[in-house]
């Protein structure tokens, strides 16, 4: 899905890069790992990377990426761009096969405004 793509009454705040299961999934940014998250409330399998921006603050999420354990890169951990920050999930799992196994990237800034992951000028 591409960036501000129609989902029902929303909009889509990031981009889908088509990955498969088990891959390593890199950090996008150099910054810290601010939180390992849940894509669902009622469903926890299914989880989030963030990783805040050194340089600019912004907070980078990668859905669908079982993060590393706690121990080996806990939230507080500095990473270095192209660094390890989990593996891909297979969201086909929960959809179904007409759903392509993919992770999400989005971008917010500290006020919670989204960017086009795609235009690095933003970022």
């Amino acid at each position: 899905g591409h960036y501000r793509a129609p989902r029902g009454s929303r909009l889509h705040k990031g981009i889908d890069y088509e990955t498969v299961k088990g891959s390593s999934i890199l950090s996008p940014v150099a910054g810290k790992i601010t939180k390992h998250g849940y894509c669902y409330g009622d469903d926890l399998k299914w989880r989030y990377v963030e990783v805040t921006a050194d340089d600019s603050g912004q907070r980078h999420r990668l859905f669908y990426v079982e993060p590393l354990s706690p121990s080996a890169q806990p939230v507080g951990d500095s990473v270095e761009a192209g660094y390890v920050i989990g593996t891909a999930q297979a969201i086909s799992e929960k959809w179904g096969d007409e759903m392509t196994d993919h992770i999400h990237h989005e971008i917010l800034d500290t006020q919670g405004n989204d960017y086009d992951p795609a235009d690095k000028e933003n970022w």
